[in-house]
């Protein structure tokens, strides 16, 4: 038997997780019961409301005290009942953010990293008109509008920095 290394039959098969997923999806939902999903956006639903109606307050209070209709006089009470509708309405966001976040992943894919090695060793040994030439070689066979322009435009930048000052 050889030691180490990948062996016929091991490991576990493919699909078997995604499989095993949507049994459970299918159990779950056949219940008759919500889907987690569900309960994370009827909850971020509410906060939001909620937090809607806490920046409502928060501007009724600021409109009050600008026209002087407010009936606290007291300074210190008034900065107090502010900050606790600054307070609220933060508190309802932040938990609205953070069941959207939770909610996110049932309904966007999720971006994978992967490694890309873009270094070319030849680059350093040709000179700029050289790479010049070869960049514009390449966009006329990729895309004959766009990324020529941009090509031709780059030449003139180049031309227009090589040229002596006019002083």
């Amino acid at each position: 038997m050889p030691k180490g290394g990948p062996r016929p039959g091991a490991g576990g098969k493919p699909g078997y997780q995604k499989r095993r997923s949507a049994t459970t999806a299918a159990q779950i939902a056949s219940d008759g019961k919500e889907l987690p999903m569900h309960v994370m956006i009827r909850n971020m639903r509410i906060a939001v409301t909620r937090q809607q109606t806490a920046t409502g307050e928060c501007l009724k209070l600021i409109k009050d005290f600008l026209a002087g209709t407010l009936e606290e006089k007291d300074p210190d009470k008034l900065l107090d009942t502010f900050r606790a509708a600054l307070f609220n309405e933060a508190n309802w966001m932040k938990l609205s953010q953070d069941f959207a976040n939770d909610a996110a992943k049932f309904f966007h894919a999720q971006l994978q990293s992967i490694e890309m090695n873009i270094h070319d060793d030849r680059i350093e040994e040709k000179s700029e008109d050289e790479l010049l030439a070869d960049l514009n070689l390449k966009a006329k066979d990729v895309t004959p509008g766009v990324l020529s322009q941009l090509v031709e435009d780059f030449s003139k930048q180049k031309v227009e920095a090589d040229a002596p000052d006019p002083e």
